[in-house]
Parts: structure tokens; C-alpha cells; sequence
């Protein structure tokens, strides 16, 4: 059975979120990386009505509440975009006009108030099979989702005890047969309203301003593609970086069940997963418990990670290590390309159960993921909860394999880290690897283990490989940030030897 990394979140709870910048275009500079996803330039254009004297400020927030309800409908078609809740802060497409509405029934002018039309740009991931689609039809909202909420639920979400605990604008799908009929007989009342007004550019009807929908078309147009293969920058993680002489693997695992018994989470699956397939890479051995010691742990002379891993279905067990982190270590020697062979150790460390942790798990780690909840981009990981301070200056490759990373993480991280490493931009110093839909829990700890055990495994796979080694949970999984790496391996070749 197929578990997703579903949080059942208040109403109220999911409506915050940091501001995310704009993006119009896709450049060779940002192409993404992705054995399943297709890259795309987004766009649509819509309307809002607000209060003739409205100021920037209130006809953004207006703006906003609407093109987050297009994330839904866009889910739903496996399409994600790369802003979060989709906010927009350029005002250069904006086109205000003072219009008069008049009454459906009797045409009396009723009052005067300002249309803003807007136009929504955005970088986008699909499936590879939207290669040849330019455009589909979709809605968004017209009206408040506190107004609409109750009506739209049945014939717009899946209303279902899940859906329900979470707000219209993500649970909503457009595109199901219900919601179309009412699209269709909305339209067909708007536009027979809009047949008696003299001057439709300045005239609106009342209808106008009371429909729940406003059509839109999303158009698809492609990016500049690049056939670089790509690496991560094995020479630099093999020299290296936050801690001398050490690779470090950073992971942390949410809980994944949204009750019940911590000691019993599925989530913990995940976690004993990844580290015996990353663990089966070298001689690994338990070095350092958080609050505790590894003897106390494992009692005796033998600690490797294979006894350790051996426990996991000990529930008493599990809970020792609840929100404890554990490091682990394998001795190996290293040679990067020409420069002499030399001592190096491989370091994993790992905790469970505390979201708070993906802070120090960034801060402390060159090869980082997060395996858990995204709380609708709201929870610790926002980038709003992060400064430059929170990042090393040395090179990183950042995983969130959680619901939407592509959405909520991708492109906030990169100026925390541009300031950090003082570099450039924040991609010549850190890849991002996100999911653009919601990613499966189930299997997910095989997935990562298997990607990051190719990256300290001694082969050098590109990242298209490293994808292919975690495919069977990808979400549309892609990399950022690669395209400036110029790692080869036929150049740099690195040998490891376990000692």
C-alpha cells in the first residue's frame, strides 16, 4: 500500500507562507535535471476586481488569493510549479481599468470599480508526456474560499476524510466532470448577462463579479534544453568540506503516521532502509549518539551499522534513538585523479523524529536529505526559517524528498546559500535535488539509500544515473544548480578503498 507524506493540517494552519520571488524564464543556466520531468515555462492570465483606489499592496493580495487556488487544479494534472502557492510580486503585467457594473436584471448602473488584469509566469515540471501539449483549459477562484468552501467540496475535491483537512486551494481539481458542469453553466450565464451591456471593455455585469470561476487557458512553452551530462562535484566531496578529511551524510526523517505511538511510526521503515542500503557501501560503524553513548545503545565490542540496523523492528529500541542523532562511520583511503592516496572517512548521521533538525542536519552536512512531512511549505524547512548564517560555506547537495520541495524549497534556498559561500550565485556552491508532486513514503528509505550509496559508492554516476537509482518513488524528481559543475570523471578519476 502506497503511503504519501500527507500532514492533515487546520484550515487556518496552512494559509501561512513565506514570499517567494517571481520567475518568468528559464535560462541554459537553470536547466533541470530529471529522468521523468519535463521543464517548461508556465503562464496564464486572469482578473481581479477591487475597489477603485485600491493600492498596489491590496490588488497584490487580491492577485495572490487567486493563483494559489491554481495549484490544485495543476497538481491534480501533475504539473508543478516552482513558486510557492503560486505568489506573484511584479506589478508590470498589471492593466487597471475603472469600469461601471450594471444590474443583471434591470441594466441600471450600480457603481464604478477597478479591473486589474494580470498575467502569472512561472517555471514548471511535467511529465514527459506533455512534450507535445502547448495549452490546456483550467479555472481558478473568483470569490473567497471562505465563501465558496461548503459549495465547491463535493463536486470540485475528492470529499473525501482526507481532502477535508486540507484547504480548498490544494485539495481543489477543476477538471473533474462535477466541476466542469458548473464551470460550463456559470459561463453560459456570464456571458448571457455580458450580451447587454453596450461597452463590454469598460461595462461589467453583475454577474461578472459574482461568478465563483474565471476561465483560464495555462500555456506551455518549452525552455532552452541542455544535453550536458552532469555530476555532482565528487572531487569536492572527496576532499572534504565541513568537517576535515570526512564526507558527511546528513539525513533526517520525519514522522510520517499523523497519530499515534511515536516508537510504532512507518516512517521508521525509511529510516533503517536507507541506512543499510547507503550502509552496505563500506564498514560502517556507530561513533556518537547525541545525549547518550553507543555503547549504551549496543552493549559489547561490535556496534557496526549492520547490528545496528538488525534492531529495527525493537520498538524499545526505537525509542532510545527518538530525536537523537547518531553518527556513523567508515574508514576508507581516497585518491583524487593525480594527488597522492590518503586516509578519509565516510560519515553518516542520522535522526528521526524531529523536524527541527533538518536546521543543524544543513548547517552540518555536504550530502543532506529530508525524508519526511512538507507541512504545505509552512513547517521548518520553509526557507523563511533559514538565514546565510544556516548554510556552510563549502559545497552541498540538498535533498527534500517530500511533497511539492520543488515548490516550497527550489529557488529560496539558492540566495541563502549565494550568501553563505559568497560566491557567485548560490548554484555554483549547491545542488537542490526537490519532487514536483506529492512523494510516496513507502519505499522512499530504499530509493535514498540507493542514491546516496552511488555517490559514495566509488563509481562517479552522473545524475541522471543517481536518478535512475532512485526511481521507483520519483515524483517528478529533478536537480538544480548542476549545470556550472565541472566534475568529469574520465578527467578526476577517484579510487576508495576501504581500510
Amino acid at each position: 500500500m502506497t503511503r504519501f507524506r500527507w500532514l492533515a493540517l487546520p484550515l487556518v494552519t496552512a494559509l501561512a507562507a513565506s514570499g517567494c520571488a517571481d520567475t518568468s524564464s528559464s535560462s541554459d543556466e537553470d536547466y533541470l535535471e530529471s529522468v521523468t520531468a519535463l521543464e517548461r515555462n508556465l503562464e496564464f492570465e486572469s482578473v481581479v476586481y477591487v475597489p477603485v483606489g485600491s493600492n498596489d499592496a491590496t490588488i497584490q493580495t487580491s492577485i495572490n488569493t487567486q493563483t494559489r487556488t491554481a495549484l490544485g487544479s495543476l497538481l491534480h494534472s501533475e504539473i508543478a510549479v516552482n513558486t510557492k502557492e503560486l505568489r506573484t510580486t511584479s506589478t508590470s503585467s498589471w492593466q487597471r481599468d475603472e469600469v461601471d457594473v450594471y444590474a443583471d436584471g434591470t441594466h441600471a448602473k450600480t457603481r464604478r470599480i477597478l479591473r486589474v488584469r494580470y498575467k502569472y509566469t512561472d517555471k514548471a515540471v511535467m511529465p514527459k508526456a506533455f512534450s507535445r501539449r502547448t495549452s490546456f483549459p483550467l479555472a481558478v477562484l473568483a470569490q473567497p474560499e471562505s465563501v465558496v468552501n461548503a459549495q465547491l467540496r463535493a463536486p470540485c475535491t475528492a470529499n473525501d476524510a482526507h481532502s477535508a483537512g486540507y484547504p480548498l486551494w490544494y485539495e481543489i481539481d477543476t477538471a473533474k466532470p462535477a466541476c466542469q458542469t458548473m464551470i460550463a453553466a456559470e459561463q453560459k450565464a456570464v456571458r448571457a448577462a455580458s450580451t447587454k451591456l453596450e461597452n463590454p471593455l469598460l461595462e461589467v455585469s453583475e454577474a461578472e463579479l459574482k461568478r465563483v470561476f474565471a476561465p483560464i487557458k495555462v500555456r506551455m512553452r518549452p525552455t532552452v534544453q541542455s544535453n550536458i551530462k552532469t555530476y555532482p562535484e565528487y572531487d569536492k566531496l572527496f576532499r572534504g568540506g565541513v568537517e576535515p578529511g570526512k564526507l558527511v551524510i546528513g539525513l533526517v526523517n520525519g514522522r510520517i503516521d499523523d497519530s499515534g505511538v511515536a516508537s510504532n511510526d512507518s516512517g521508521w521503515d525509511d529510516y533503517f532502509d536507507q541506512l543499510s542500503v547507503v550502509g552496505a557501501t563500506h564498514t560502517f560503524a556507530l561513533t556518537a549518539v547525541d545525549g547518550s553513548s553507543p555503547a549504551a545503545l549496543l552493549p559489547g565490542a561490535n556496534q557496526s551499522l549492520t547490528l545496528f540496523t538488525s534492531k529495527r523492528g525493537d520498538r524499545a529500541f526505537r525509542d532510545k534513538l527518538l530525536g537523537h542523532w547518531l553518527s556513523f562511520e567508515a574508514p576508507v583511503r581516497v585518491k583524487v585523479g593525480g594527488e597522492t592516496e590518503r586516509d578519509f572517512v565516510i560519515k553518516i548521521q542520522a535522526h528521526f523524529g524531529d523536524t527541527a533538525a533538518v536546521k543543524r542536519g544543513i548547517k552540518t552536512s555536504d550530502v543532506f536529505v529530508y525524508n519526511g512531512h512538507s507541512s504545505l511549505g509552512g513547517g521548518l524547512m520553509s526557507p523563511s526559517n533559514f538565514t546565510a548564517a544556516d548554510f556552510p560555506r563549502s559545497y552541498q547537495i540538498l535533498w527534500f524528498d517530500s511533497c511539492l520541495s520543488f515548490t516550497y524549497y527550489e529557488k529560496d534556498y539558492f540566495p541563502l546559500k549565494k550568501a553563505a559561500a559568497g560566491t557567485a550565485s548560490g548554484m555554483d556552491a549547491m545542488e537542490l535535488i526537490t519532487n514536483g508532486l506529492e512523494a510516496p513514503s513507502y519505499n522512499s528509505g530504499l530509493a535514498i539509500g540507493a542514491l546516496l550509496a552511488g555517490v559514495v559508492g566509488g563509481r562517479q554516476p552522473s545524475y541522471e544515473d543517481l536518478l535512475r537509482e532512485a526511481i521507483a518513488t520519483d515524483p517528478l524528481r529533478v536537480v538544480d544548480g548542476d549545470l556550472d559543475n565541472s566534475y568529469k570523471p574520465a578527467s578526476t578519476p577517484i579510487v576508495l578503498k576501504d581500510r
